[in-house]
């Protein structure tokens, strides 16, 4: 990458991080945006620039941490936007990204502050982060060590205040989310929870093979053999994903439109955990699947290849858009229908038709923290409490969706038992639902005494998954 390049990226990043802290908007969006703006950048310039936005913002409770320890007198609370941004920057350079020299960040870092008429700030930014880049070279950064944050802990005892705070520190997620992870897990799965969030998050493609009979042209085991050597003659690191078929595992991926298959409607982007949804489900052909959180889509898709039709629900126009367009490019538009619904509103047509329902409902995204790295810090305790009442209130409408005899499946993306656990066991008390065990369609390695019950919760220290939870029931 030239220098000039680089710099023009550095630029974006820090108009992200600017228009992030002024709007409120998820940096992750906007970095999307960017990405797509500046679709021509090579890819080695876009993977620069989704490194640098995304890591600035995964780290920073630690950069600040550590950044307030050379800025005593006026911390990065009190710092103006753009210094703030640019201190996160040339410290996330200096300390995460090998492929750039401490003085190449410090350097670079200054030269951004004079193109934004702040060069009187110049040497004061430039004397910090040298400061930071040689402590780190001598190994005397002033940060918690991991040994601070204990893993043998007396039966019952739980993790004080100030190691929590140690390990938001070293983790950078808040204590809020820490302390929520701590009561439903205990400490130490706390702990390995919080580190797991941490770095890159493979890209899981779903392959669409045809269903038995579909398609006497297409045979599925050829499909996907085709598919596999494209990927390799592309250069790209996949495998197969562990448990689930049909499901492959990239350790990077530039821009998955630019997959081969992609644009054929041959496979598109779907966790694991997602699929697992539709595999739960017993979905058959001609089934009336009524996904009524549809977005983006993944899982209404997942359910039209075995066949079912099914009526995709999302109450963002905008989002319903994106689905449709989805659905025409994987060659499913005779399969799903796709309309703007609000989840919490009844609607008479639809009471007691649905074979399958499926509710993947709004949630605090525990789970997926490591693959959207920004949503952590929106986490307040009215949020979580509004959240459990939306989850309810979502529920209420759409169960006398399905037809007595139907499936449901409730999940979410999260690891909070106040919206897994909790939510099934508010639902049985409420309504005509009988639990049906998930033993006979999980993996191996996710059956035990829950899944026995009819709940999984997956955690994503423990394979390759994402955090994510789900519950099968039978509508009486």
């Amino acid at each position: 990458m030239s220098k000039k390049k680089a710099d023009e990226i550095r630029s974006l990043v820090l108009d992200v991080m600017l228009e992030a802290e002024k709007t409120g908007q998820y940096e992750s969006d906007l970095v999307k945006a960017v990405l797509k703006k500046y679709d021509y950048l090579e890819a080695r310039d876009k993977a620069f620039l989704k490194r640098l936005a995304e890591g600035c913002t995964e780290r920073r409770i630690s950069l600040d941490y550590l950044l307030d320890r050379y800025l005593a007198a006026r911390p990065m609370a009190k710092q103006k936007p753009l210094i703030r941004a640019a201190l996160r920057m040339g410290a996330y350079q200096i300390l995460y990204m090998d492929s750039v020299p401490a003085h190449s960040a410090c350097n670079e870092t200054v030269k951004l502050l004079e193109d934004r008429n702040f060069g009187q700030l110049k040497g004061f930014v430039n004397g910090v982060l040298r400061h930071l880049a040689k402590d780190f070279e001598e190994g005397t950064l002033p940060l918690p060590a991991k040994e601070e944050i204990p893993v043998d802990l007396p039966e019952g005892r739980s993790y004080t205040a100030e190691e929590l705070r140690k390990l938001s520190v070293l983790t950078s997620l808040p204590v809020i989310v820490l302390s929520e992870l701590q009561k439903d897990y205990g400490p130490v799965k706390c702990r390995s929870l919080a580190f797991e969030q941490l770095g890159s998050r493979p890209v899981h493609v779903r392959v669409a093979v045809p269903r038995e009979g579909a398609d006497e042209q297409k045979e599925p085991r050829q499909i996907t053999e085709d598919l596999k050597s494209k990927w390799t003659a592309a250069g790209l690191s996949f495998h197969p994903h562990e448990a689930v078929e049909n499901c492959y595992v990239f350790t990077e991926l530039d821009g998955v439109e630019r997959l081969p298959g992609f644009s054929e409607g041959l496979c598109s982007v779907q966790n694991a955990s997602s699929m697992l949804v539709g595999l739960a489900a017993d979905i058959h052909e001609d089934d009336l699947v009524m996904d009524v959180c549809a977005a983006p889509g993944g899982k209404s898709m997942h359910a039209a290849s075995f066949g079912a039709k099914v009526l995709a629900f999302d109450q963002s126009e905008d989002k319903v858009t994106r689905m449709e367009e989805n659905f025409h490019r994987m060659g499913l538009e005779d399969q799903i229908s796709a309309a703007v619904a609000d989840a919490t509103v009844t609607d008479e047509t639809r009471i007691g038709k649905a074979d399958v329902l499926l509710m993947d409902v709004p949630c605090s995204g525990f789970g997926i923290f490591g693959r959207k790295n920004d949503i952590k810090y929106h986490v307040t305790p009215e949020g979580l409490s509004s959240l459990e009442e939306l989850q309810k209130r979502i529920v209420t409408t759409c169960i006398p969706y399905c037809r007595s005899g139907g499936t449901i499946i409730y999940s979410t993306c999260t690891m909070r038992k106040a919206e897994n656990e909790n939510m099934v066991e508010w639902m049985l008390q409420n309504f005509p639902l009988e639990p049906v065990s998930l033993n006979d369609v999980l993996p191996k390695s996710l059956q035990n005494e829950e899944s026995a019950k009819g709940m999984c919760q997956i955690f994503p220290d423990e394979g390759e998954y994402d955090g994510f939870f789900l519950a099968k029931f039978r509508m009486k």
